[in-house]
């Protein structure tokens, strides 16, 4: 695809975003940056209470990259990454697995497979079903706990962060820039970013707008949001986009 000289939307969080700009810049490339939704921390009691109780998980399964940085945060600050290292770490896909790694943890992964049924009997196949702890984020239902409680095997999900969306005044400035200066190509690094774009940008003349999506099982929910993809292009391995 060629990019040249064309207004690229980026809605996500612009820290994040970073690998995504450099699959797709190319000379005389334009962004935008207008991000529709950020990750902060939350704070409770029983994030201290299982980081307190750690030794009783057999297992740390982390989901994305996403999952395992905020998890992180906590064990840096708790100084208990001994006991990570003392527990089996199973990362859903590679790039987390090289995450993990970096920090000195070694980790077991499903990948090139990156389903969360493939990571579960990849558990099963090597007898490693005790019980396991599932870092991830408040409001989020992720497949993999699903699948072990359908087994009757104990996961207990450990919320850590949430995702906001920007403040008024920041979305009425976004508006201003977009308006101004129509993108013609458009980026949906997430199935909600569809609707969040939507709401943000209603005016958006989607005809003369190219449409990518990060993989095909997010072109898939952009098209059931009745927005047609006309490319595909996977980041997974650079992003780790979900």
């Amino acid at each position: 695809m060629d990019i040249k000289d064309k207004t690229i939307l980026i809605t996500q969080d612009k820290d994040e975003s970073e690998k995504l700009i450099e699959l797709l810049e190319q000379d005389g490339a334009e962004f935008i940056f207008c991000p529709l939704e950020k990750y902060v921390s939350v704070e409770n009691d029983q994030i201290q209470e299982t980081l307190h109780n750690i030794d009783q998980f057999d297992n740390i399964l982390y989901g994305n990259q996403r999952n395992a940085e905020f998890f992180f945060d906590h064990i840096y600050e708790e100084s208990i990454l001994e006991k990570v290292l003392n527990r089996i770490n199973f990362a859903l896909d590679q790039q987390t697995a090289n995450y993990l790694e970096e920090r000195g943890v070694p980790a077991i992964t499903a990948a090139p497979n990156t389903e969360p049924i493939d990571l579960v009997e990849l558990m099963l196949r090597l007898g490693q079903m005790g019980k396991s702890l599932y870092p991830c984020g408040k409001h989020f239902k992720e497949e993999l706990p699903g699948f072990l409680f359908e087994l009757s095997i104990e996961c207990k999900e450990l919320e850590l962060y949430d995702k906001v969306g920007p403040s008024e005044q920041d979305l009425k400035r976004y508006r201003v820039v977009v308006n101004e200066n129509q993108p013609d190509i458009v980026v949906f690094h997430n199935a909600d970013s569809i609707r969040r774009i939507k709401i943000a940008f209603p005016d958006l003349k989607w005809d003369l707008i190219d449409k990518i999506a990060v993989n095909n099982k997010i072109a898939n929910k952009i098209q059931e949001n009745g927005v047609n993809v006309d490319h595909v292009i996977s980041f997974e391995e650079a992003e780790g986009i979900k």
